[in-house]
């Protein structure tokens, strides 16, 4: 459904894109073919939504959608169109946008997840696209790491037939996940257990099994673990959201 991200290794740096500006960035996506960074703010004014970061002219450009979103946690750019999947509750929605201009309008409603009302405090959370073209997402509890109900959080694929398929269930957040494609992995956390876990991850059906733990951080309450990425040589990159630092993880040796 979206771009496929390929690439090879580089050095990299930390460099501010947009200071003063975003209330809350989430949910960064990169796509390589365009060599653009996607994101959302999702703290920030719900009309003012998405954001885009073009590396060779080092700007950054944003949409805005009349009427917003409920809850955007994603935009993702699809194939061969001015087109985002974006999150809106807990819908998948089609918006257009050329990633240039100041609009952004909504096209059409994709699927809706999770509607009956035993799912009422559920939001859809991060959302990203396999090494496959599959979108991946899941829900989130708005009452966060209390458990007060069995109803909980799922990650779910969902394939070009239209299937939707629970990958992990009875999770409280899905907060950041990464596929090594070359070893046929994907990586995953919850934010409130603190320990990424491996799976083996199948190319054909974007199915996962075996989980493994492969890293605990510390438990504390002085930040949380959110969002996750994966270098050329397989090594995890996670935030810790209000602990400032990013901190990379070999999941091979731990």
């Amino acid at each position: 459904m979206a771009h496929k991200n390929f690439g090879e290794c580089s050095k990299w740096s930390i460099t501010p894109i947009a200071p003063d500006i975003l209330s809350y960035g989430y949910n960064p996506y990169w796509d390589a073919e365009t060599q653009s960074l996607y994101l959302v703010d999702y703290l920030g004014n719900r009309e003012q939504l998405f954001y885009r970061y073009d590396y060779a002219q080092n700007r950054l450009y944003s949409a805005t959608l009349a009427g917003g979103l409920i809850n955007p946690t994603f935009a993702l750019p699809m194939i061969g169109h001015n087109e985002l999947a974006a999150s809106n509750d807990k819908r998948i929605v089609v918006i257009n946008w050329d990633g240039v201009s100041p609009t952004a309008t909504t096209v059409r409603n994709i699927t809706a997840i999770e509607q009956n009302p035993i799912y009422a405090s559920n939001h859809l959370d991060i959302g990203g696209i396999d090494p496959e073209g599959r979108l991946v997402t899941g829900t989130y509890r708005t009452v966060g790491c209390v458990r007060t109900s069995d109803v909980n959080g799922t990650v779910y694929v969902f394939r070009q037939n239209g299937d939707i398929v629970p990958l992990i269930q009875n999770l409280d957040t899905v907060a950041g996940f990464a596929w090594n494609k070359r070893k046929k992995l994907f990586y995953f956390f919850d934010s409130c257990t603190y320990t990424i876990f491996e799976y083996k991850w199948s190319p054909e059906t974007g199915e996962i099994r075996d989980p493994r733990p492969v890293y605990t951080f510390p438990a504390t309450k002085t930040y949380a673990i959110l969002g996750m990425d994966i270098s050329c040589n397989g090594n995890l990159f996670v935030g810790l959201y209000l602990g400032f630092e990013v901190v990379e993880i070999d999941p091979k040796y731990v």
